[in-house]
């Protein structure tokens, strides 16, 4: 018996549903994730050097204990922990929304694609339809008006 294909349902994504173009997807998710990596890091950046130029002040002007200063050292240390947490969870989710949004944008290009290779074939009886939520909406739309005049003018 001939081993058969794993159909998954339609409404249970694997990652060529999610990946319709990876190149050009990863190139649009890695710009957000750099620009989310690029933020952080100047907020943190700037986070700690103000925080600790202000515990310093405080420090010299009210004459604070080695143990009061260490107590604030542990303070700016666990504020930056949780603030480089924080980070790379945004960081991770800009990059899903690059993935996510790069496939609303690059995934109508495969029945674009497919309903250009049927009108290309000589199906004029072919139409194309896309989600609610796709872009490219507009070109589909002026595909079916083609189709539809070929249709008319060839049979």
């Amino acid at each position: 018996m001939a081993a058969e294909k794993f159909n998954p349902a339609p409404n249970q994504r694997d990652l060529s549903n999610i990946f319709v173009n990876p190149r050009q997807q990863l190139k649009y998710s890695f710009v957000f994730f750099g620009g989310a990596i690029g933020l952080m890091c100047l907020y943190i950046i700037f986070f700690l050097y103000y925080l600790s130029s202000t515990i310093a002040s405080l420090a010299n002007t009210f004459a604070v204990s080695p143990d009061v200063a260490q107590d604030l050292n542990r303070s700016i240390l666990t504020a930056s922990i949780a603030l480089i947490a924080f980070s790379v969870t945004l960081t991770f989710v800009m990059f899903a929304a690059g993935i996510a949004l790069s496939h609303r944008i690059f995934g109508p290009m495969i029945p674009i694609k497919r309903l250009i290779e049927q009108l290309r074939a000589g199906d004029y009886k072919a139409r194309g339809s896309l989600r609610k939520k796709d872009e490219w909406h507009d070109v589909m739309d002026g595909l079916n008006d083609l189709a539809d005049k070929l249709e008319r003018k060839h049979g």
